[in-house]
């Protein structure tokens, strides 16, 4: 019941603090400078970086600040002058996306501001504050491990492990942790503060039984205790104090002071406790997950039980890796077949190994050069060898290719609890496990595909920023047209495309088409291709043997997927709809890849839709003379001024035209030029920046135009 009334507090308090969050006043400025403070560290994005400042305006408030480079280095506390304009947070834009909007405004965030004119400058003295200073301690324990010019992977690792900052890990990297099943170790989460605990612990506890004083060896179990929370407490607030750090930081604290004081520490309740914390600390937590996965791992090896001390490590990560499983599989993250061999190596090796190491040499560096450049390069190393037995250890998924992902876990993980409690002789307990892991792996689905009603046939046009990905689908049967864009950390394959298959109700890709080798059209082919199900890849002779291509070449070899190398004249059929491929010719060559670009063109019973890629006006005039007209158009080269010509239009007489672009404040596209010739041809635009994405229905009186954004969004300043 004390467990229970804990909960209950922690989440009548979150709930409290989340009203009030959801509530907080909008920012309003008037014309010319205003003052901001930063609320927390910038965190870098791309060219700039993303921070959270208080507008000093008209109605003063919270913002999510889009802030150059040179702001990157500020600290919280900072005030700054600047000219910004403030704009609505940008809503979820596809199918099965997470809307960051409200992720932003359970934190208090109710504007996107941008810089205008390039006017922003820091003034005022430093910041000196608590959140200054320990943001300085942070940047300057990741330097001492990775310093600036001396970039490597091993670098990264060591300062995501001591400092939290994973900014400087590689793509390679987290998705060789993530094949593994070992991608928590790269967060700092309650394993690694735990290790800090239990290392500190010892040593303390070795120091003073050795110590000639009495009255120190008599408190000898007292001090290491102490010392350990000590430890695990600052390690957890100076990695940024996330939802994993923070709730075992509460848990050893909680413990600990339950054993000194010689009452008995009940498991559950110090969840409860923890529990209570994250959430009057971070309301918004709740909806995060790793708060879900954080606390339902501790709660299934509570479940679970233990055994001897050579067993407990096995036992933990069977138990934390089953009960997170089902969440896994939600937030569409790979389940690898190997991952408890993975873990009963990894964990060892990064807990007692590298993580002592990097945390020794970057505190040694911090205090002198000269003392750390023997331990940097061991440091190092140990991080090293820990990728390299990852990156050995990873495995394909239990969930690939399921139509239910969530329920295949939810029934091995319910399998696995079932043999485990019967084990223990809890048999009530067994037997309900067991028929949940029954209904979820053997009872037939009760709902029907989803999307997949009739054999109705559409196109998706999804919002992959500055970039294409198409979906052709015919009931259950689909095709991707190209894959939208990877840069930096984003990978719209694995961030757009992914949730939206999976919303869509899509098991398995028929065939996937890349039109031509711009990143921004096959950047996320790779995630695609290591994630779905595909039976075959289309693309140019040209467009394959480029070496943009190399990673995806090297995926599809290993997955055995078949290669069809196209040209103008292919045909194909999906359901009711005709696939044609109108260019570029079999003996085509040029050194851009643009003009040769696949151009597809998709026919069903009542309509069609016409597919350019990035193919120039020059081609347009060539194709046009022996097309039919087409009554949808995608815009070739995302609208810009070289493509969509007067003639092109003419020719095709289009009813709607779809733009695929992202946010290019100096070039925006579509191109003026290009508006007014869609405007003088009366061709209605929608553009995935603005509606999110497309649908297009073939229907029996035509083609239906659905946007995901009933009400178009805008992130023009006001």
């Amino acid at each position: 019941m004390a467990a229970l009334g804990e909960a209950l507090l922690g989440a009548g308090l979150g709930a409290l603090a989340l009203a009030l969050r959801l509530h907080a006043p909008v920012p309003e400025i008037e014309p010319g400078p205003v003052t901001l403070t930063l609320l927390k560290a910038p965190l870098a994005r791309g060219a700039g970086c993303q921070v959270e400042v208080y507008v000093h305006g008209k109605r003063g408030g919270a913002a999510l600040l889009q802030a150059p480079e040179s702001s990157c280095g500020w600290l919280p506390g900072q005030r700054a002058l600047g000219r910004i304009g403030l704009g609505p947070l940008r809503p979820a834009t596809n199918p099965g996306q997470s809307s960051s909007r409200r992720r932003w405004q359970r934190r208090g965030i109710q504007r996107l501001a941008r810089v205008q004119q390039g006017l922003l400058f820091p003034i005022g003295p430093p910041p000196r504050g608590p959140a200054a200073l320990l943001e300085r301690a942070r940047r300057a324990l990741g330097r001492s491990v990775d310093p600036l010019g001396a970039e490597s992977r091993s670098g990264g690792l060591l300062r995501a492990l001591v400092s939290g900052d994973r900014a400087r890990l590689t793509p390679e990297t987290r998705a060789a942790f993530q094949r593994s099943g070992t991608a928590h170790l790269l967060a700092v989460s309650g394993l690694h503060v735990g290790w800090i605990f239990v290392l500190t612990k010892a040593c303390v506890g070795l120091v003073m039984r050795r110590a000639w004083s009495l009255a120190l060896l008599r408190r000898a179990r007292a001090i290491s205790f102490a010392a350990g929370v000590a430890a695990a407490c600052a390690y957890a607030a100076l990695s940024g104090l996330g939802v994993p750090a923070l709730r075992a930081a509460t848990m050893a604290a909680a413990g600990t002071l339950a054993l000194l004081g010689g009452r008995p520490a009940a498991a559950w309740n110090v969840l409860a406790l923890a529990a209570l914390v994250v959430l009057a600390w971070d309301p918004g937590s709740l909806f995060e997950p790793s708060f879900a996965l954080s606390f339902s791992a501790v709660a299934g090896i509570l479940v679970w039980g233990g055994g001897g001390r050579l067993a407990s490590l096995l036992h933990a990560t069977l138990a934390a890796g089953l009960a997170t499983a089902p969440l896994i599989a939600a937030i569409d993250a790979p389940l690898p077949r190997l991952a408890p061999v993975a873990n009963l190596l990894a964990v060892p090796l990064f807990g007692a190994i590298v993580l002592p190491l990097g945390l020794l040499s970057a505190c040694l560096g911090v205090l002198s050069t000269t003392a750390a450049a023997g331990l940097g390069p061991v440091a190092r190393g140990a991080a090293e060898l820990g990728i390299r037995l990852v990156e050995a250890l990873g495995s394909t998924s239990l969930l690939e290719g399921s139509a239910r992902p969530v329920r295949r876990a939810l029934g091995i993980a319910a399998a696995g609890f079932a043999l485990r409690l019967s084990f223990r002789r809890q048999w009530y307990a067994a037997l309900g496990a067991g028929a949940l892991a029954a209904g979820a792996l053997l009872l037939p689905s009760l709902e029907g595909e989803r999307g997949a009603a009739g054999s109705s046939a559409s196109l998706l046009f999804l919002d992959v920023g500055h970039g294409d990905a198409v979906l052709v689908r015919s009931g259950s049967r689909a095709w991707l047209v190209d894959a939208g864009p990877r840069f930096g950390r984003f990978d719209a394959g694995r961030s757009i495309v992914r949730p939206a298959l999976r919303a869509e109700g899509i098991r398995e890709l028929e065939v996937l088409l890349l039109s031509h080798a711009d990143r921004d059209h096959i950047g996320g082919a790779r995630a695609v291709l290591e994630s779905v199900p595909v039976r075959e890849l289309w693309a140019t002779r040209a467009t394959w043997e480029s070496a943009a291509l190399g990673p995806i070449r090297r995926v599809a070899a290993r997955r055995g997927i078949p290669v069809r190398l196209v040209a103008a004249e292919e045909r194909a059929t999906l359901g009711p709809l005709r696939l044609s491929v109108l260019w570029p010719p079999r003996a085509f060559s040029s050194r851009s890849s643009n003009h040769g670009s696949l151009v597809l063109r998709i026919e069903g019973p009542h309509g069609c839709a016409l597919l350019p890629g990035d193919v120039p006006s020059h081609v347009e005039r060539e194709l046009a003379r022996k097309l039919a007209p087409c009554q949808l158009l995608k815009l070739a080269h995302h609208g810009s001024e070289s493509s969509t010509d007067a003639l092109w239009l003419r020719t095709l007489r289009p009813w709607v035209a779809i733009a695929s672009a992202g946010r290019r404040p100096r070039s925006p596209l579509p191109h003026t030029r290009v508006r007014a010739r869609l405007q003088a041809e009366s061709v209605t635009l929608y553009e995935t920046r603005r509606f999110g994405a497309v649908r297009v229905r073939f229907t029996r009186v035509g083609l239906v135009v659905d946007p995901f954004l009933r009400v178009p969004w805008s992130d023009e300043p006001r």
